[in-house]
């Protein structure tokens, strides 16, 4: 049995192992206790298990992510980075939801990809 819990695939918060009783079903399952913004924050589990064994293995398992995926990550990680830079710059504010300029860092990010790949 594995009963030590994994930190939250999307914060890394720690998880916290709970029984819960809905109107249809109660069970173990276990929730973020991170950061307040990560979706699995005290979340509502998505399935309760029978034991405390399974709902523990269920939170452990993460997926593998594919070498493309990774690939993805990199060029979102450098355009984060690259719309960091434009923060501030000549006393305007940019702010990450400004799908603009994201948009165009992504394309640059993409035009990077393809030249070497």
């Amino acid at each position: 049995m594995v009963d030590k819990l994994e930190a939250c695939p999307f914060c890394a918060g720690k998880g916290h192992l709970q029984f819960s009783e809905f109107e249809i079903s109660a069970g173990w399952h276990v929730v973020c206790h991170g950061k307040k913004d990560c979706p699995l924050y005290c979340s509502e589990p998505y399935r309760a298990f029978d034991t405390e064994a399974e709902a523990i293995a269920a939170w452990n398992t993460r997926a593998t992510p594919t070498e493309d995926a990774r690939e993805r990550v990199k060029v979102l990680e450098e355009a984060l980075g690259n719309l960091r830079t434009y923060i501030g710059h000549d006393g305007k504010r940019v702010y990450p939801t400004d799908l603009v300029v994201v948009k165009a860092i992504l394309a640059l990010g993409n035009k990077e990809t393809d030249r070497h790949g």
